[in-house]
């Protein structure tokens, strides 16, 4: 991305930089839904039978998810926007480091598995290719993967208000879940897709290719 395409990427992370430094000021992300509870135990069961323990959550907000892979035994560091959400996260006793998920402070191969929800869908093609490489870059060989988010039933952006921070808005780029099967393909071996209906959320089970 260059020129003006770069300024609006930018922009456009800014801005939902400044949505989840508001959400985490006001505090209102304390529990997670049991199905998403359900869906860590399982992957955290994946990661031990393989004889893995590090993990990434890339987009982990105040680290909920972090804290429940390290209650499980595993080690455990997340990657989130907002500053205030490793803040919150540290009162949990957990690591979110504040970063772009698609340039992640970390060396390559060095976790063993990798964790991402509900973010994919607030990304620009930019920033979406960028992310995957990354999943594939610091994970090792062989590592699953997995990765959650909305799709949608045509390519379109839109800025979305939010009801839980009044005057807050963030991006939504849902994509047709063939198209974002194909770029998963492209870099992962896709071992499984579980559709959630209702809500209509795609969970994809990936493994980084050996």
């Amino acid at each position: 991305m260059t020129g003006g395409g770069a300024e609006i990427g930018a922009a456009r992370r800014a801005r939902l930089r400044g949505f989840y430094e508001a959400e985490a000021a006001a505090g209102t992300r304390d529990r997670l839904p049991d199905r998403r509870i359900d869906l860590r135990r399982r992957f955290t069961e994946r990661v031990r039978a393989d004889g893995r323990h590090r993990v990434l959550d890339l987009g982990a907000g105040p680290g909920l998810d972090v804290a429940g892979f390290a209650e499980d035994g595993l080690v455990a560091v997340g990657v989130d926007l907002a500053v205030g959400n490793g803040h919150l996260a540290r009162s949990r006793g957990v690591t979110v480091v504040a970063a772009d998920v698609a340039a992640v402070p970390v060396f390559d191969d060095v976790v063993d598995a990798a964790w991402s929800l509900s973010v994919l869908m607030h990304l620009d093609d930019a920033a979406l290719v960028a992310t995957l490489d990354e999943l594939v870059r610091v994970t090792r060989s062989g590592g699953p993967v997995v990765l959650g988010l909305w799709p949608g039933g045509r390519d379109g952006e839109a800025w979305t208000d939010d009801e839980t921070i009044p005057g807050e808005r963030r991006y939504f780029e849902r994509r047709p879940a063939p198209a974002m099967r194909r770029l998963l393909e492209d870099r992962f071996v896709v071992e499984d897709h579980e559709r959630w209906d209702p809500p209509g959320y795609d969970v994809y089970w990936c493994r980084v290719p050996d």
